[in-house]
Formats: structure tokens, C-alpha cells, sequence
């Protein structure tokens, strides 16, 4: 008995070999993928809002001007923003999603 312990079947037990301890694996992944994915876009949040508040991004409500395609720039107001863009309303009704660099405070 070399100190090692004898594992014994729980009474009423089928059989008599001890049973192994059996994870419950996909569970316990689910969990912490949950837990890491909600860590991740916290801090993804808080870095995207960092970031632009870092290099002078524009909050929710500012009046911009807004390059387009044509190459005028039109008015908008900001009524959204994420991953360095912003979703920009225009008098018209629309909103649409512009890259920040085609963004401008109007003044």
C-alpha cells in the first residue's frame, strides 16, 4: 500500500470499478469563451472610444461636413460611431456610414 488511495464505488453503484471523472468540456468552453468574447468587446469599446477621442474624433450629435464621391462636401450631423467610422445623418433623412477621414467639423 505504497500510500496510494483505494478508490471505492459509491454504494448502490453497477459494477465495481470506480467511475472517471468526466468534464463537462463543452459546457465549461461555452463558459469561457462567453466570459473572454464579453471581455473583448468591452475592451474593444473602450479602445474604439479611446481612440477617438485620442485624435479628435466627433461625439454623437456634432454637425460635420461630409466628403462625397463627387468631391463636394454636404452637412450632416453624427448619430452613431464605431470602428473609425461614423454613421452621419443628412437633412435629407439618410444616414449613412462614412470613413472618419472623409469627416469634417462644420464650423
Amino acid at each position: 500500500d505504497f500510500g496510494i488511495a483505494k478508490l471505492v464505488p459509491p454504494a448502490g453503484s453497477a459494477g465495481n470499478a470506480p467511475q472517471p471523472y468526466a468534464p463537462n468540456l463543452g459546457a465549461q468552453a461555452a463558459s469561457l469563451g462567453a466570459a473572454v468574447g464579453g471581455a473583448l468587446g468591452s475592451f474593444g469599446s473602450a479602445l474604439d472610444s479611446f481612440a477617438t477621442s485620442a485624435v479628435g474624433g466627433f461625439a454623437v450629435g456634432t454637425p460635420v461636413l461630409v466628403l462625397w464621391s463627387d468631391g463636394q462636401r454636404y452637412p450632416a450631423t453624427i448619430v452613431q460611431l464605431g470602428g473609425g467610422q461614423y454613421n452621419c445623418a443628412f437633412p435629407d433623412g439618410r444616414q449613412v456610414w462614412v470613413p472618419g477621414h472623409a469627416v469634417s467639423l462644420r464650423r
